[in-house]
């Protein structure tokens, strides 16, 4: 932890290097211990049979993450905690805070949090750590935090401590033909300079037809039951009609069920109609900072787009 209580105040660890001041956690109110190692930066710490959330250890890249985060937004305050929650933001502003994650996190776990922020009028932002920054495929986790803006269309952030940069992921897209692409926006913390980074797009030998065929031949099991349920529409994964296999803004979330949806979508004759086939498709939601309804009514307006079907 990086902030402690001396007497009224609040102290950060390195504000005030003096050891032998009675610094107490401001959670629980027990004494801690100023640590002045050369590995990780000064920060407090709570006797090892500590009990309190606060005394959770913590990762130099964490530390000081939270230090650079800062220095980037200086009017966000160290460590709140929040008794109504019982738990506390590494960086809140009003009704912001920042969650810097750095290691694992379990995903009923970040939707604990992430519900609690939410339900209590918090806007929460999760930054992640060099180990949970997008590679070749998003994780579950790294798509629930997915946020969408028209100018940056689906985003994330992350934080490289090591060059001391901020990072923002956009224009974050899935196909089956270029797999994962972003654009990677670097701002360096101390000299507010920007650099552009795009990641390797892919491209595949087969078409997508070619390759479900190849998934359907090899048993491939998440392929096999989306097969199994267009067969209950009297469709084949590999014969669909030519615009059910072009890019979706929405392949981000949906994958390859986006072929299955839109079987739906030709089924109905409104959207009202493929809301109701898509009841049981979509019961779990778990993009806690995408609206349900709004995604669902753009992928319909994007079906109409490219079918060109005409609805009165």
């Amino acid at each position: 932890m990086l902030v402690a209580q001396l007497g009224s105040e609040l102290i950060v660890a390195h504000h005030d290097l003096n050891r032998k001041k009675a610094y107490c956690c401001p959670v629980c109110q027990t004494k801690v211990i100023l640590k002045l190692g050369t590995k990780i930066i000064p920060h407090f710490a709570h006797q090892s049979t500590a009990t309190c959330i606060s005394s959770e250890a913590e990762t130099p890249e964490h530390l000081a993450g939270k230090v650079l985060l800062q220095l980037f937004f200086p009017q966000f305050q160290l460590e709140v905690y929040l008794p109504e929650l019982k738990q506390r933001a590494d960086l809140l502003w009003e009704i912001r805070a920042l969650e810097f994650q750095c290691s694992p996190l379990s995903f009923p776990r970040f939707l604990e949090r992430t519900y609690g922020y939410l339900a209590s009028g918090y806007q929460p932002v999760w930054i992640f750590g060099k180990a949970l920054q997008p590679e070749h495929k998003l994780t579950q986790l790294q798509k629930a935090c997915l946020q969408f803006e028209a100018k940056k269309g689906f985003y994330l952030y992350g934080l490289d401590v090591t060059h001391q940069h901020f990072l923002l992921f956009r224009y974050v897209h899935w196909s089956y033909e270029t797999g994962l692409s972003y654009q990677k926006i670097a701002t360096n913390l101390t000299r507010q300079q920007q650099k552009s980074v795009k990641s390797t797009r892919r491209s595949s030998r087969f078409s997508y037809s070619e390759w479900l065929q190849q998934q359907l031949a090899t048993k491939r099991k998440d392929i096999v039951q989306l097969q199994g349920k267009c067969y209950q529409h009297n469709q084949h994964l590999c014969y669909l009609a030519e615009w059910i296999y072009q890019e979706s803004t929405f392949g981000l979330l949906f994958e390859h069920a986006v072929l299955y949806y839109r079987i739906l979508f030709l089924k109905a004759a409104s959207y009202v109609e493929w809301r109701a086939l898509m009841t049981n498709e979509v019961i779990s939601w778990t993009y806690p900072f995408l609206d349900r309804e709004v995604v669902l009514h753009a992928f319909f307006l994007e079906c109409i787009r490219l079918s060109k079907r005409t609805f009165s």
